[in-house]
């Protein structure tokens, strides 16, 4: 893990309740006078497919205008839009996922990016793209990857 650390390409590892205790510690709202209430609290969320769907902007605030994105990255990666079918599940597009990352880059409201990734892997073309993007997005705002029960291949 040290070598990542090294590099930059994480902070640490924790477990997904520890990140969103954390986030709920530095961002929660309210007279909150210890973290053990703070904790307590629920963390604001929004899956992918119903911000797509939505074309909303639902984020953690954090105050003053400014938010952190909170993506939800969901099913097998293929090229193209997000979809969904009673036989394959929730498929994870990469035009749809980029279309969210170059949201988050480009809007200066949001100064950091929450990514949570469940999904089995994919298409490694569709893969390399939604990093290619990401790393674009982490070049000028923190990107924190969260993985769910399921991150393979390319998830």
């Amino acid at each position: 893990m040290n070598e990542y650390v090294e590099a930059g390409l994480i902070t640490g590892i924790c477990y997904e309740s520890d990140v969103e205790d954390q986030l709920k510690i530095r961002f929660g709202k309210g007279p909150f006078k210890k973290e053990e209430e703070v904790v307590k609290q629920p963390l604001n969320s929004v899956d992918v497919r119903r911000y797509v769907r939505r074309n909303t902007e639902k984020m953690v605030g954090i105050g003053g205008g400014k938010k952190i994105a909170v993506i939800r990255a969901v099913g097998a990666i293929t090229s193209g839009k997000n979809g969904s079918s009673p036989v394959t599940g929730n498929t994870l597009g990469s035009e749809s996922l980029v279309e969210l990352i170059r949201k988050v880059r480009d809007d200066k409201r949001y100064v950091a990016c929450l990514l949570r990734c469940n999904s089995p892997g994919g298409s490694a073309l569709a893969s390399d793209i939604m990093w290619s993007e990401l790393k674009k997005l982490a070049a000028v705002k923190p990107v924190l990857a969260s993985q769910s029960d399921v991150a393979a291949s390319g998830g």
